[in-house]
C-alpha cells in the first residue's frame, strides 16, 4: 500500500485522537469524585435529619430540600445547613443534627 504523507498525517491523527478519546476516561477512573465531575452527582448518601428548637423549646423537623436549590451528593449537608438555619428560621436556639452514626447539636 502506498500512502501519501497527507494521508499517513490524517490517520495518524485519527489514531491518536481515538486513543486519547479511550485512555483519558480510563485514567480518570481511578480518581476520586471531582467536584465538577460526571460522578459528582452519582454519589448517593442518605440526609441527616434536621430538627430546629425554637427559644420556647418546641421542636420542627426541617426539610433540607426547602433550604437549598438541588440536593447534590457531594455537599455535606450536615455541616452546611445549621448555620444557614439559625440565620433564616426565626427565633432558633439550637439545630439538632442527627446522621446514621451520631448527633450533633449547634448552638445558634
Amino acid at each position: 500500500m502506498n500512502w501519501k504523507a497527507t494521508e499517513l498525517a490524517r490517520t495518524a491523527l485519527f489514531v491518536l485522537v481515538l486513543a486519547s478519546m479511550i485512555a483519558l476516561p480510563l485514567m480518570q477512573l481511578s480518581s476520586g469524585a471531582d467536584r465538577f465531575g460526571w460522578r459528582m452527582f452519582s454519589q448517593v448518601k442518605p440526609l441527616p435529619t434536621f430538627t430546629v428548637v425554637d427559644s420556647t423549646g418546641s421542636e420542627s423537623i426541617i426539610d433540607p430540600a426547602a433550604y437549598t436549590a438541588n440536593l447534590r451528593g457531594d455537599v455535606d449537608y450536615g455541616k452546611a445547613l445549621p448555620p444557614h438555619l439559625c440565620l433564616v428560621v426565626p427565633d432558633v436556639v439550637t439545630v439538632e443534627v442527627v446522621t446514621q452514626n451520631m448527633e450533633v447539636v449547634y448552638d445558634c
